[in-house]
């Protein structure tokens, strides 16, 4: 028997109180990141050593202390960048970054005259590889748990979930194994959890006297096969291309708007470019996920 770790990903559905609790923890676990970054970076400039991972959670301890709002999500959650920072760093300086890095600032010497351009690239060249803070808008905030979630019938208990409560999913495939750990995130507006776990299973047996079939991806055709078969490409781009061209149109002008109303140092997002932003956002998964849904049924097809 070998052991193996697996991980599914399920739509979470949540309800007006877990979204806001969500979307808080999440903005929590986001403000942790970027004020160790902020520390990380102060160190850096003061040309000492870059604090490791210990050092990171004593740091957050006082953190905590400071700002009373990071003791309403779970330890472990706020401990996760702790953890993300310090593997960030180790790989920043790894011997291939740093070649990836140095071959960056050559280039970027190596451009026109135009001083401007140019300095902007150096100064880009130079923190290429390192962390970099994160944004409210990005849409890449996630919410960590790495013990103690349950997984029943139709809903999923996480730790301190007395304010949480079950939190319904929809389950599209059974978890046969142990749970290890949970990662929340957020795409547009819904809600999805990857729950990793662990099982153990026997290894696979060599198929005897498999079909053997040649392919070669194309340009005009995506894959072709030695037996005849063609699969023409999905394009999923640029089926969506003429509406996302026009949300664009509209986000583009109600920006300017925006711009020309208010002042130049802080201006307010309407609720409209909010709606469009999301819009815009919605049609971008769409594609990213008929793509994904188009590699999934080739490689089926190809499963012997």
């Amino acid at each position: 028997m070998t052991t193996y770790h697996k991980a599914e990903k399920f739509r979470i559905h949540l309800d007006n109180k877990q979204d806001e609790l969500f979307t808080q923890y999440t903005g929590c676990d986001r403000f942790v990141y970027n004020k160790l970054l902020a520390y990380c970076n102060e160190k850096q400039q003061e040309e000492q050593r870059i604090p490791n991972k210990s050092e990171l959670q004593e740091h957050l301890i006082a953190l905590k202390s400071e700002f009373t709002f990071l003791k309403e999500p779970h330890s472990q959650s706020m401990q996760y960048p702790c953890d993300t920072l310090d593997k960030a760093f180790k790989k920043a300086f790894s011997p291939y970054t740093k070649n990836q890095r140095d071959k960056a600032i050559a280039k970027s010497h190596n451009l026109g005259d135009d001083e401007l351009y140019k300095s902007s690239k150096i100064a880009k060249a130079h923190n290429c590889g390192f962390p970099k803070f994160k944004r409210k808008h990005d849409n890449n905030d996630t919410l960590h748990y790495t013990q103690n979630v349950k997984v029943g019938k139709g809903y999923i208990t996480l730790p301190k979930s007395s304010k949480i409560g079950k939190i319904k999913y929809r389950n599209h495939r059974d978890i046969q194994g142990t749970v290890k750990n949970a990662t929340i995130s957020k795409e547009g507006n819904k809600w999805y959890i990857s729950i990793q776990y662990e099982f153990e299973k026997e290894e696979p047996k060599p198929i005897e006297n498999p079909i053997k079939v040649a392919f070669d991806l194309g340009l005009t055709d995506f894959l072709a096969f030695s037996d005849g078969t063609v699969i023409k490409p999905l394009k999923a781009y640029r089926k969506l291309e003429e509406q996302i061209k026009n949300v664009q149109r509209q986000l583009s002008h109600k920006r300017t708007c925006n711009e020309n109303k208010g002042s130049l140092k802080r201006r307010e997002t309407s609720n409209r470019e909010k709606q469009l932003r999301l819009r815009l956002q919605t049609l971008h998964i769409k594609a990213k996920n008929q793509r994904k849904d188009f590699i999934h049924k080739i490689t089926h097809y190809m499963r012997p």
